[in-house]
């Protein structure tokens, strides 16, 4: 995995994580709602789970959000 992928997957980590708070979610609740174990997402959570597009969907409903993808210009 590339440097840049891994901050993107970091990123996407950081912000499940934070909208999880901000329901004030458990991470068990959370994998509840997803039919998963809570270990699955801590690992999310951490960065360490590589997550394809799917399952970035299915996190965002479970989180009552839907999915957005911006492109924001690089400055120089």
């Amino acid at each position: 995995m590339s440097r840049k992928d891994k901050e993107t997957l970091e990123e996407i980590a950081h912000k499940i994580s934070e909208l999880r708070q901000l329901e004030s979610m458990t991470q068990q609740e959370l994998a509840k709602r997803m039919g998963t174990s809570q270990s699955v997402i801590s690992r999310i959570e951490s960065g360490k789970q590589n997550l394809s597009i799917d399952y970035i969907h299915k996190i965002a409903a479970a989180l009552g959000r839907k999915l957005s993808l911006s492109f924001i210009k690089k400055k120089d």
